[in-house]
């Protein structure tokens, strides 16, 4: 995708019978281009909120990514720590599962993520891996899996 950027440039001239007043605009393509979405890692951290309990010890984290995903860890780090999933919808940028095996919340990307990548680009396979451990963000599921 190419960014157009729009300059208008306005030059008036005074005479005794007009005041006339000429815009210019000029269109120049740049050669700047779209910018990489940013890794889901990095989306997911920055949507992260985390609050203690008011009269607890308790940190319960929050996680709303776009309008399609939302969800929350309760009780991070605890033993008892759980995960509520709130909104999780597939045909939007991004979606959540959980992973048995490592125990940790996938965030993957969404139908409408995907269909804007070229067909087999590499970057479709792009998660993120959310702790109920500490309630961090990691890029690779043994990284999450060995969280403390």
């Amino acid at each position: 995708m190419t960014q157009v950027r729009c300059r208008a440039f306005i030059f008036r001239t005074h005479s005794s019978m007009h005041n006339l007043t000429l815009a210019l605009l000029i269109f120049v393509p740049s050669a700047i281009t779209a910018q990489p979405e940013q890794s889901v890692a990095n989306t997911v951290a920055g949507a992260m909120s985390c609050k203690q309990q008011r009269n607890s010890s308790q940190m319960d984290c929050s996680y709303k990514i776009g309008v399609g995903l939302h969800f929350e860890i309760a009780g991070v780090g605890q033993p008892d720590a759980g995960v509520t999933f709130y909104k999780v919808d597939w045909d939007s940028d991004f979606y959540a599962t959980f992973g048995m095996q490592h125990g940790c919340v996938v965030v993957k990307q969404g139908k409408r993520r995907l269909e804007r990548l070229p067909p087999g680009d590499a970057r479709g396979m792009d998660m993120a891996f959310v702790s109920p451990k500490n309630g961090k963000v990691y890029a690779s599921w043994p990284e999450c899996a060995a969280a403390r």
